[in-house]
């Protein structure tokens, strides 16, 4: 279809700030900016039935049926676009439906925001919320959940002529072409391959030049439009810019190290990766310059080759994982004791220990290593084996001791 540029914006935003940044951006827009945010109560959405605001609670299959048939759109398409909210996690869903709402009236043969922002953080599988102090949290909109949205509402979808996704790490061709996949009519993408700037520090300012250089059906934007004068508010995240567009491709800030030379530097970190691991090497204090963050940026320029695919993909993105929760272990670790703190203290006294003190939280990474070895000896000595030190040993060893992702969710990292 032919896309008529309109110039508004559907902004998404995950994180906190997002009446902030969406505030800001409607001051330089020369159209409207429809916002979205976390809603008032977890996946859940108020929407006017007739002449009364009806909640729906969109964890229920029977409310999310009652929500899709409120956009007045074919069964079919209904019944695919609820597919999609109860596929996402918790507190993501009333996100979807919000987009769906904006994005219904193009399935009907209107017009949608032809520029759509998602902000938030991200670690590479998605854009989530989370306040540092762990005071508030949001879900996650994952890259599957954007394209299998944008392909239940094609019509909308094919109106979204610009991306900007606000957020770091999530640059390279591969992540780009992911982003982008449910909209077929997209010309211009900006991504960031290393930090992005922060909501008070530079995220406005870049959101502000995007939102500038993609008026009309404008595809002439480079990185080089994001620097800002020296001194400007986020400027040492200007060359972390990266810019798609359909006329030159990929553009990035920074040449690109041969593939070769990134792979033989993830080779040469695996033992000191390792000993990070065990606690043998402590835990950084200043992150964004340690060992373990040089890694990190490797790994994902790694995941940002199409080259590097299969069971090299798997395991690059395994060990991403593991080495930002190793990056964010002291908070992790208050995190984790904190949500399981019930079960740390049932699974040590179902054995007749006493629960340690001081606890998991204020142990350096090698005493809780040590810790959760003991407490696994004791285990393994114990005849019969209590449930409940069953369920802490998984618990232990899944979550602190391996920082697997679906111990120690996304939205923790911050």
């Amino acid at each position: 279809m032919t896309v008529r540029p309109n110039d508004k914006v559907l902004y998404v935003g995950m994180n906190k700030y997002a009446a902030h940044e969406g505030a800001s951006l409607q001051k330089v827009a020369k159209a409207d900016v429809t916002v979205v945010k976390d809603s008032f109560g977890d996946d859940k959405v108020k929407v006017k039935v007739g002449r009364q605001l009806k909640t729906f609670d969109l964890t229920k299959d029977a409310d999310v049926a009652g929500f899709v048939k409120t956009l007045g759109l074919p069964q079919a398409t209904a019944d695919k676009i609820a597919e999609v909210i109860k596929k996402a996690g918790p507190d993501a869903k009333d996100e979807l439906a919000a987009i769906a709402q904006v994005w219904a009236k193009g399935e009907l043969g209107g017009e949608v925001p032809n520029r759509l922002v998602l902000a938030g953080h991200n670690v590479g599988n998605g854009i989530y919320g989370n306040e540092d102090k762990g005071k508030w949290t949001n879900g996650t909109l994952t890259k599957e959940l954007v394209t299998e949205l944008a392909q239940a509402m094609p019509n909308a979808a094919a109106q979204v002529e610009d991306l900007a996704i606000s957020a770091c790490f999530c640059g390279g061709e591969s992540s780009v072409n992911s982003w982008k996949a449910g909209f077929p009519n997209v010309k211009t993408a900006l991504v960031y391959e290393g930090l992005s700037p922060g909501s008070y520090n530079g995220a406005t300012r870049h959101q502000a030049v995007w939102e500038k250089q993609t008026r009309g059906h404008n595809v002439d934007i480079t990185p080089e439009n994001f620097k800002g004068k020296p001194g400007a508010a986020g400027a040492d995240k200007d060359a972390n810019v990266a810019i798609w567009n359909s006329r030159d491709g990929y553009l990035s800030s920074t040449p690109w190290e041969p593939t070769a030379d990134v792979r033989a530097r993830r080779t040469g970190f695996a033992a000191d990766l390792a000993k990070y691991k065990s606690g043998e090497t402590p835990t950084p204090t200043n992150t964004n310059s340690s060992p373990l963050r040089s890694h990190y940026r490797d790994l994902h320029q790694l995941l940002n080759r199409s080259e590097v695919t299969g069971a090299e993909r798997q395991a690059i993105t395994d060990e991403k994982d593991l080495t930002i929760r190793l990056i964010k272990y002291p908070k992790l670790a208050e995190k984790f004791e904190s949500v399981h703190r019930a079960a740390i203290k049932a699974g040590y006294e179902s054995l007749g220990l006493t629960v340690p003190k001081p606890g998991f939280e204020k142990m350096t990474r090698k005493e809780a290593v040590d810790a959760i070895a003991g407490f696994e000896t004791a285990l393994a000595a114990a005849n019969p084996k209590p449930a409940a030190a069953k369920e802490l040993s998984t618990l232990l060893t899944e979550g602190l001791r391996d920082l697997k992702r679906d111990r120690i969710p996304d939205g923790w990292i911050g």
